[in-house]
């Protein structure tokens, strides 16, 4: 189906964006895709990492030893529920994500510029529309809640 090859030129595309802008800090796009939910959600556990990234929870592991080693991500005990951890940016990884997300946002523009607003939202309705279920994320947290670490 061409629709299909389509959508992998479009993933292919955002990762060809993404990728020299994070090569220098020696990321990997699904690592700055586990930072970007961290920053928008402040805390996640691995499992809402994994269904939000759409990775293996294998791959996610590696993923969060990668940014763990490098001192971007800590783990937490979830306020909630004594036994489980979650996932949260450290300053240093808050620090680097702020820098990098207007590059990405600034990158991704240009390449969607060809879609009016109205366009992008329905493409974005469309996407999800075929999403069995359509993706939900966890509601975000109350902003200026304390992070420890």
């Amino acid at each position: 189906m061409r629709i299909v090859d389509e959508m992998g030129n479009v993933m292919a595309l955002i990762e060809d964006v993404v990728k020299p802008m994070l090569r220098p800090h020696k990321l990997g796009y699904f690592q700055f895709r586990v930072m970007e939910m961290l920053y928008h959600y402040e805390d996640l556990r691995i499992g809402d990492l994994t269904f939000g990234t759409h990775t293996t929870g294998g791959n996610m592991t590696v993923i969060l030893r990668k940014l763990s080693k490098a001192g971007l991500i800590s783990r937490v005990v979830d306020p909630d529920d004594a036994r489980a951890f979650n996932i949260i940016l450290t300053q240093k990884g808050e620090s680097l994500f702020e820098k990098l997300y207007p590059m990405y946002l600034k990158h991704l523009e240009e390449k969607l510029s060809p879609l009016v607003r109205s366009e992008r939202e329905e493409l974005g309705r469309l996407l999800n529309k075929i999403m069995d279920p359509p993706v939900k994320m966890p509601t975000k947290r109350k902003p200026g809640r304390n992070r420890k670490a």
